[in-house]
């Protein structure tokens, strides 16, 4: 196709020279006759010479054949547009189809990853692991291509109605957007826990220090109280500070001092909840404990939003395998 249009190219640019090669000329001599002075004789003499020369008249030929080979390529050019524009659209629409099919891939990856993710990573455990993503899942191919490719594409590639070429475009479209919005509320959601488990994490760590130190107090005075009993209080106290605050060997966990630590402290201090040291570390711990249960709701909030993006990512997934039978059965 492109050999044929070079040939046409060359026929009018043919066309064209020959129709201008031809120079018009117009008779410069517009007075009837000319007078040739002899200077050889004192007395001048006069030779009268008649203008024979005719006019020459335009060439209204040459200038059809300019006007037509003009026209020509107007035409020609607008045939060689329509035959571009329709290699692009059968171009981007086959693009178009493989990009949205290929995404079958990613989106089986992301299920497992989801799944395992889940397994591993239950809500009250402190310490999780980073989430996959699949890249191609936020469709940024698509926004290089031209969606009105996709129905002509169906209907020249496939042989589908336009109408059915309409319904099958429509859902592909829509399952991209999906996707696409899907992709960037999981990717949101773990920036969200991130962002807030730093602002919850740097709470607790402000708040335990006061914490830690009243309660210090606290059993240094019972230890040298010079009483048995309270002295084996402290000992215990200082036994449940190094096991859950102290533990250099696995580090802190939040969700255990919560549930296990600060119970314990409430109960063993529960008959002096009045003395100043414990009224001032029971103010702090307080606040721990609400921020470490800020700290698991958020935990709750993305296990929910993780199973919701894997159910929509099935979904996502049974129309792509749906759509790929069509054009399968269409050719």
């Amino acid at each position: 196709m492109r050999s044929f249009f070079l040939i046409v190219f060359f026929i009018q640019s043919t066309i064209i020279f020959a129709a201008t090669d031809t120079i018009i000329l117009k008779d410069s001599l517009t007075t009837d006759s000319v007078s040739i002075v002899n200077s050889s004789n004192s007395k001048a003499e006069y030779l009268t010479i008649q203008n024979n020369f005719p006019e020459t008249t335009e060439n209204y030929g040459s200038e059809l054949i300019s006007l037509l080979a003009l026209i020509f390529g107007f035409f020609m050019g607008k045939i060689y547009d329509h035959w571009i524009s329709k290699r692009n659209v059968k171009e981007e629409g086959r693009l178009w189809i493989e990009t949205f099919l290929q995404l079958k891939e990613p989106l089986s990856l992301q299920v497992n990853n989801i799944s395992n993710y889940l397994t591993n990573n239950p809500t009250k455990q402190y310490k999780i692991t980073n989430s996959v993503f699949q890249r191609p899942l936020n469709c940024l191919d698509f926004n290089s291509l031209n969606e009105k490719s996709i129905i002509p594409f169906l209907q020249r590639k496939h042989k589908i109605s336009y109408l059915e070429s309409i319904r099958i475009a429509g859902k592909i479209k829509n399952a991209v957007g999906i996707i696409e919005e899907t992709s960037d509320l999981y990717q949101e959601s773990f920036n969200k826990l991130k962002e807030n488990s730093s602002l919850y994490s740097e709470i607790v760590q402000q708040n335990m220090i006061p914490f830690r130190k009243h309660l210090g107090n606290y059993t240094d005075e019972l230890y040298h109280s010079g009483n048995q009993e309270k002295k084996d209080l402290a000992i215990i106290i200082m036994e449940l500070h190094k096991k859950y605050l102290n533990p250099y060997d696995s580090g802190v966990d939040l969700f255990k001092i919560s549930d296990e630590f600060f119970l314990k402290i409430l109960e063993l201090t529960y008959e002096d909840r009045l003395h100043s040291e414990i009224k001032s570390a029971l103010g702090y711990l307080t606040i721990c404990d609400q921020s470490i249960k800020n700290l698991i709701a958020e935990r709750v909030y993305l296990r929910a939003a993780n199973e919701n993006v894997r159910k929509s990512y099935k979904n996502s997934l049974e129309h792509i395998e749906e759509i790929e039978t069509v054009l399968n059965l269409n050719g």
